[in-house]
């Protein structure tokens, strides 16, 4: 697709340049397509000349000069907000509905409510009551889920505009769910963002109640999250990983393979491999005890 052929999508966007594209996306992502991203922070300019897979870019008019020459630009005063609008526009525009497949032995609870739009599950799944699954959403084979989940729901993806007005980004990617995972009751896992890209929950996972799980996370497997987790959006949680109740991880995290966050542990930088930690912000586990013992004095 061209800028040229998406122009008049809305209003107070120029075409400084035309240029080429297949999707979507944030510039720190690398995609074997053809990117439109937005540039409005000097500290993301690496990004926007490295990465390849960029194409076309929407800036302000002052940062024309700075974008490299072989991709095709959009001037608007305000690029952040212009490219979340024409993604929305242009997904609308291009959406259609796909067919919900439901396989064998699957038991569902009373007022289960599943989206007849691109909804996929496996066999022998349970459901339990209450439950909504919203288009967009595959899950695999004997997977179990509780009752009053929230599976495939719009995330938190709001834009403040310079006059500041509020602007919800709608969300065209999906769910996965793999085989054999557990969710307890009153679980919430929000769609991805793009169209591109799923929030993946791997397989023999058990997560508990009253857990949210927001767009775009890659849940590995043998994961076990505990209640009232919350991990923010487009993380990534390795394989045998435990997340104790209460635990609080911040977005764009990496929560190592094998490692374990302690029961109510705020999380705002990555966790390495094998690691143990606690506390708001969480640390080294051990550390955080010889902290504790050195303040109880």
């Amino acid at each position: 697709m061209y800028l040229n052929e998406i122009k008049n999508l809305a209003d107070g966007i120029e075409v400084y340049k035309d240029g080429e594209f297949d999707t979507f996306a944030q510039c720190i992502v690398k995609l074997n397509k053809r990117i439109i991203t937005f540039f409005d922070d000097v500290k993301f300019i690496d990004n926007i000349i490295n990465n390849k897979s960029i194409t076309c870019v929407i800036c302000s008019k002052e940062n024309v000069d700075i974008i490299p020459k072989d991709k095709g630009i959009i001037i608007s005063d305000e690029p952040r907000y212009t490219f979340f609008l024409l993604y929305n526009l242009l997904m609308k525009k291009m959406h259609v509905v796909k067919e919900t497949y439901i396989g064998k032995n699957v038991k569902m609870g009373k007022n289960v409510s599943i989206s007849d739009d691109n909804v996929y599950i496996g066999d022998n799944v349970i459901i339990g009551d209450n439950t909504v699954i919203e288009k967009n959403t595959v899950i695999e084979n004997d997977v179990i889920i509780g009752p009053n989940c929230v599976i495939g729901s719009e995330g938190f993806e709001v834009k403040r505009r310079h006059d500041g007005t509020l602007f919800s980004v709608e969300h065209y990617g999906g769910v996965l769910i793999k085989e054999k995972t557990v969710l307890k009751s009153i679980v919430n896992i929000h769609k991805a963002v793009f169209d591109w890209d799923v929030t993946e929950i791997g397989r023999n996972c058990v997560i508990d109640s009253f857990t949210h799980i927001a767009h775009g996370n890659k849940i590995g497997n043998s994961i076990l999250i505990g209640a009232n987790c919350i991990i923010s959006g487009n993380c990534r949680i390795e394989d045998f990983a435990y997340l104790n109740p209460f635990s609080c991880i911040a977005k764009r995290i990496t929560v190592g393979k094998k490692s374990i966050v302690n029961i109510g542990s705020v999380v705002t930088k990555d966790v390495e491999e094998n690691a143990s930690v606690t506390g708001n912000f969480a640390i080294d586990h051990k550390k955080w005890i010889e902290f504790v013992k050195s303040i109880a004095n």
